[in-house]
């Protein structure tokens, strides 16, 4: 097998600190205060890099929303409202992402509709870990892992299932 060529020649330029907001801008304070609902966790992660460095622009007017053509939309790079993100199917209630429009699972719903609630019982389960004795403390790290790795299966087979 050949080496591996390089593509080109180092950049000529390297960031030496990282990038940091201007701490007393009112327009850095409010983007930061901003809440970040109603979202799929990989819009979710593409704001919070957005507002970490300050590529987000929140908007000036309200948007229109893609389903409903009102202008309901307050928050910046959502394409649908609230109203049309929770969708009733018959008995069965499923909330859509407001920027990507995609169907999220109900633990992904329950933790955009409510971002500070899931660190709060997280850092309780957290602190009550730490009061437990190693082998109790590892026997539940392995039960919470299993517990995620059925709900990753689980949403396997509902995209599998939903592609036939």
């Amino acid at each position: 097998m050949p080496p591996k060529k390089k593509k080109g020649p180092a950049p000529s330029h390297q960031n030496t600190f990282a990038f940091q907001h201007n701490p007393k801008s009112k327009l850095t304070a409010k983007i930061l205060a901003s809440p970040n609902v109603g979202c799929c966790r990989h819009c979710t992660e593409k704001i919070e890099w957005r507002k970490k460095y300050r590529k987000y622009k929140p908007l000036t007017q309200p948007g229109i929303c893609n389903r409903c053509r009102r202008r309901n939309i307050k928050a910046a790079y959502h394409t649908i409202c609230d109203q049309c993100a929770v969708s009733v199917v018959g008995k069965k209630r499923t909330r859509l992402c407001a920027i990507c429009t995609t169907a999220m699972t109900a633990k992904e719903a329950a933790r955009a509709n409510n971002p500070g609630e899931e660190k709060k019982t997280d850092e309780k389960i957290m602190e009550q870990m730490r009061t437990l004795s190693l082998r109790k403390r590892k026997a539940l790290e392995r039960k919470l892992a299993k517990e995620d790795q059925n709900d990753n299966d689980d949403e396997e087979e509902d995209d599998d299932g939903e592609s036939s």
